[in-house]
């Protein structure tokens, strides 16, 4: 029979009686209609075929016979039934061999597993011994290969100490050689609150900021500490609606001592922006500087902004007003205003700056609130003009080591010597000019001898003391011109040829003063009081019988030529040395708010609106969406004043102001906030 017959055959329900008159003593499903054979044909079947060994009866666990049909083939064929018990103990033997031989295989299995495992276990638990000792042994020689490295290494600089201690003398660390040119004064806290507007201008990256010390715009710096000097990274997201960068965090830096203190001091803030996938440097993107000191000669306290330009801080800029003249002719050149606040040997208020008035208690000026003392007082004046010049000379207090120094030294004795010669040569050619015979004119070491006939007039005399002073005066004023000439011309001046200059002028100054001394030792080296300085004494001695006159009138003369030489030399100093420096850092400490300069933090170039104004017509999105650009103009009606409104609309699926920009009657372009339409209320989102 079909095994699948069979399989899909089920035993009749035991809740349900048995028939005995039943044609069939299985019960098949409903859904199937199967020919099956009755009990008469079984019998028929076993009874007409005789047993051998080939015969297979049906499993007793598809056919079952109850105990009334085993009677009844036990007394109808007991052959038959003795068949069919014997197939059954057959059956039950071969399936009782196969579940030894399954359980036998089983085992087998279980063991070549288990024995499997246990070998690979050993063999994973020798890999990592063998691992173990063998990174021991690598650990043992790479330290041994660095210790050995290490020693070397030390050798060498050891060695290179000795070389450089032996050729350029003994060396010091770079702080404590900052310490010791410096001082070391108070601490300046610094707490960085944001840079504002900053939007698309920057990409999408982390920033640092750096605050540092210099001596001077484009100048050098003056590290003293170098901790606590840079802020912790702070993403940028880099889209328009993103506005602030903000840090909002304290740092520290120190100042030099107070007698070191220069007014031309500046902080300076640098923003670099952080190695990335596309960057493999950090790289500075901004910078700023910033006065030390205020219109009072004290370290700047308060709450300040500052323009940042954009790329890495240039040495070229020596004044704050070339800073403001760069991003006066291109405002592409400044990115944002940095807003912060100082306070000396204390940290300053922490703020949350969002709303648009809070940012109106930063200022740009450091002049101070109490009526501006610096202002009124001249001999703070002088102390603010010597110490920058001093400092231009490189002179410091208590520093022989200065390089610099003996260089100015060299060339004052070099502008001393040419004012001998430029005060001495005018007095040849006014002689000259007056057929006055010169009988001697040489050198004689730092001056000159100057020989002519000793019975001059009284007003001969009187110019023969002005005229060498006028030819010194004419030869600085020349001097002065020529400087003024290449710094516009070319833009340039080189900083010894100011040396040059000052030094000259400082000499042309104390002209009658050098003079009278060097009569009083060329009187006493030849025994001939008749020199220059003496000559109105000698006169009113002849021919007045008088020795008041002739001092006095030479004193009078001399006060007149020096205050005259003062006044030229001042105006030098403050406008032509090193190219206006002086006045530049004058003006910046001591000038007010409205006098300076400063874009509108959400102030944008022309050339950013137009470059956003064109990505606005080349706007389209696969769903067809579009942008549209209004403009307007409003005219105020008293001042006529006329006003330019910029809209960018989005048009499509989503409509809505985009973006929006007001160009303002002084011609400053801003964007507004999408929500409002004052220029300084621009979203403070993060």
């Amino acid at each position: 029979q079909d095994t699948n017959y069979f399989l899909n055959l089920k035993l009749p329900n035991p809740e349900h009686s048995f028939d005995p008159n039943s044609s069939s003593i299985i019960t098949e499903p409903e859904d199937l209609e199967i020919n099956t054979p009755d009990l008469e044909d079984l019998r028929g079947n076993i009874l007409n075929t005789p047993p051998t060994s080939e015969t297979r009866f049906l499993p007793r666990d598809i056919v079952s016979l109850n105990d009334e049909q085993l009677e009844d083939l036990k007394a109808e064929s007991p052959g038959a039934y003795q068949d069919w018990l014997r197939n059954q103990m057959q059956l039950d033997v071969e399936n009782y061999n196969k579940q030894n031989e399954a359980q036998r295989l089983s085992e087998q299995s279980r063991g070549r597993l288990v024995s499997s495992f246990l070998s690979r276990k050993k063999f994973i638990s020798d890999a990592e011994k063998g691992a173990k000792k063998n990174s021991k042994g690598r650990a043992k020689v790479i330290k041994k290969r660095f210790q050995g490295a290490g020693k070397h290494l030390k050798d060498v600089i050891s060695q290179r100490k000795l070389a450089a201690k032996k050729r350029i003398g003994p060396l010091y660390e770079e702080e404590d050689q900052a310490v010791k040119l410096w001082g070391k004064g108070k601490k300046l806290n610094v707490r960085v609150e944001l840079c504002r507007a900053v939007k698309d201008k920057l990409p999408c990256a982390f920033y640092v900021l750096l605050v540092s010390l210099w001596d001077r715009l484009g100048g050098s710096k003056i590290e003293i500490s170098k901790k606590h000097r840079i802020t912790l990274p702070k993403r940028h997201a880099g889209r328009y609606f993103h506005n602030c960068l903000r840090f909002e965090e304290d740092l520290e830096i120190r100042v030099p001592a107070e007698n070191q203190i220069k007014p031309s001091m500046a902080l300076s803030f640098e923003l670099f922006i952080l190695k990335n996938r596309t960057l493999n440097y950090d790289k500075p993107v901004a910078y700023g500087y910033f006065p030390l000191i205020n219109s009072d000669f004290e370290l700047v306290e308060g709450r300040f902004k500052v323009p940042l330009l954009k790329g890495e801080i240039d040495k070229r800029v020596e004044k704050f007003a070339d800073i403001e003249s760069k991003y006066t002719e291109n405002l592409d050149s400044w990115l944002c205003n940095l807003y912060f606040q100082t306070k000396v040997n204390e940290k300053p208020d922490q703020l949350s700056l969002k709303l648009p008035e809070e940012f109106e208690e930063f200022q740009y000026s450091v002049t101070s609130g109490d009526g501006n003392k610096a202002r009124s007082e001249g001999s703070r004046r002088l102390r603010y003009l010597f110490s920058e010049v001093f400092q231009d000379l490189g002179f410091r207090s208590g520093i022989l080591k200065n390089v610099q120094m003996w260089v100015t030294v060299l060339i004052l004795l070099f502008t001393l010597w040419l004012n001998r010669f430029t005060h001495y040569f005018g007095e040849w050619i006014y002689l000259n000019m007056l057929d006055i015979e010169v009988t001697e004119y040489t050198v004689f070491w730092m001056t000159f001898l100057l020989d002519y006939a000793s019975d001059l007039k009284f007003g001969t005399i009187v110019g023969l003391l002005i005229f060498g002073n006028l030819f010194t005066l004419f030869v600085f004023m020349v001097f002065t011109l020529l400087a003024f000439y290449f710094y516009y011309k070319f833009d340039n001046f080189p900083t010894y040829g100011f040396r040059i200059g000052v030094l000259y002028g400082f000499c042309m100054l104390l002209d009658p003063l050098i003079t009278t001394a060097d009569s009083v030792i060329l009187a006493n080296v030849q025994d001939d009081w008749e020199q220059e300085s003496f000559l109105l004494y000698h006169y009113f001695n002849d021919y007045e019988n008088s020795n008041f006159y002739g001092p006095s009138v030479t004193v009078l003369l001399y006060l007149a030529i020096i205050v005259g030489n003062g006044l030229v030399l001042y105006l030098y100093l403050v406008y032509v040395h090193m190219n206006g420096r002086v006045l530049d850092t004058y003006r910046r400490l001591t000038s007010l708010e409205i006098e300076f300069f400063l874009p509108y933090d959400s102030e944008v170039s022309e050339k950013y609106l137009a470059w956003v104004i064109d990505k606005a017509h080349r706007y389209q999105t696969l769903e067809g969406d579009t942008r549209k650009v209004a403009v307007a103009e409003y005219t105020e009606r008293i001042t006529e004043k006329v006003s330019t409104h910029v809209a960018i609309y989005n048009v499509g699926k989503t409509k809505g102001l985009y973006r929006h920009f007001m160009r303002l009657p002084t011609g400053a372009i801003c964007e507004l906030s999408a929500s409002t339409y004052s220029v300084s209320a621009v979203e403070e989102d993060s």
